[in-house]
């Protein structure tokens, strides 16, 4: 663990600009701890982390900002089963010229799981998908949680949301959040999605991109999507608060999204603010089912463009 620490200045490495870990198990902790100003010639311009097995990553009340790479310009994550969990965190104004300008995190076989609480991820830049989160697993699950933490007296107690702000995909979807996986499941509770722009004309997904082959899930609670942007047009520029999508050659699949108590305004798209697909392309009259399914419960939808 590193606790009350910092690692900053202009040093330049091939992979890790601050810190560089491999091994066959991967643990790392961060506690009151800053990770600045670092660059990358490769990936993990601030933290490259690459595990044969697993790997587990925790940072408490530490802030990842100003680092510039290539995939994971501020966290990079690349495990089979790949874990990071963020508590009161802030990750601010890194860069990618690839994947992932805040967060990469990729599992090659298993699941990848981001889970943020009381986090801030803002003013993060990818060329690619991923602005702010990039999340993908090859053969598993994507599975990111976003929820509030609580600070202060019992009685005058407040509320650290977690935000993810004006984060910019400059050729990609997702600007805010991507998540691709066998399956893809999102559970934004108490949370701020807003001012996320995703540029390019393929691009969709503003706010969150969620693509899956069996399943995409994407559940929103106590929540605000505002002013996002997705500049795709065509068939493309899709989702500007969410966009869902699974497509399986081999079975069924479904996209599923549910709103409750939760705000969706003034997001902006060539196609939609709330974008639900499904498809099944399986030979199996059995097994050849696609479900496109949306749920809103006393939810408002306002002024989207």
């Amino acid at each position: 663990p590193i606790y009350g620490g910092a690692v900053s200045a202009d040093h330049e490495g091939g992979a890790g600009g601050a810190m560089y870990v491999h091994g066959n198990d991967v643990a790392l902790s961060f506690t009151r701890s800053v990770i600045q100003g670092s660059r990358a010639k490769h990936h993990g311009g601030g933290l490259y982390v690459l595990a044969e097995n697993d790997s587990n990553l925790i940072f408490n009340n530490t802030t990842v900002i100003g680092n510039k790479g290539g995939d994971g310009g501020g966290i990079y994550n690349h495990a089979q089963q790949a874990t990071i969990t963020l508590n009161n965190a802030s990750i601010l104004s890194n860069t990618s010229s690839g994947y992932g300008g805040g967060v990469y995190n990729y599992s090659t076989n298993g699941d990848a799981v981001l889970s943020l609480a009381g986090t801030k991820v803002s003013f993060n830049t990818a060329n690619f998908d991923g602005g702010g989160i990039y999340n993908v697993s090859d053969t598993g699950a994507s599975r990111i949680t976003l929820t509030s933490t609580l600070y202060g007296a019992d009685e005058n107690y407040k509320i650290n949301h977690s935000v993810i702000s004006s984060n910019i995909s400059q050729n990609g979807n997702g600007a805010g959040i991507y998540s691709r996986g066998l399956t893809s499941n999102l559970n934004i509770k108490d949370s701020w999605i807003h001012s996320n722009t995703t540029y390019g004309t393929t691009s969709s997904g503003g706010g969150i991109y969620s693509k899956a082959v069996s399943s995409s899930i994407v559940t929103v609670e106590n929540s605000n999507i505002f002013k996002n942007v997705t500049d795709g047009f065509d068939e493309h520029g899709a989702g500007g608060a969410i966009y869902s999508y699974s497509e399986n050659n081999t079975g069924s699949s479904e996209s599923l999204i549910t709103i409750i108590n939760s705000t969706i305004a003034s997001n902006t798209a060539t196609n939609a603010a709330i974008y639900s697909y499904s498809l099944s392309n399986s030979n199996d009259a059995t097994n050849n089912t696609s479900k496109s399914i949306v749920n809103v419960i006393n939810s408002t939808i306002t002024g989207n463009t």
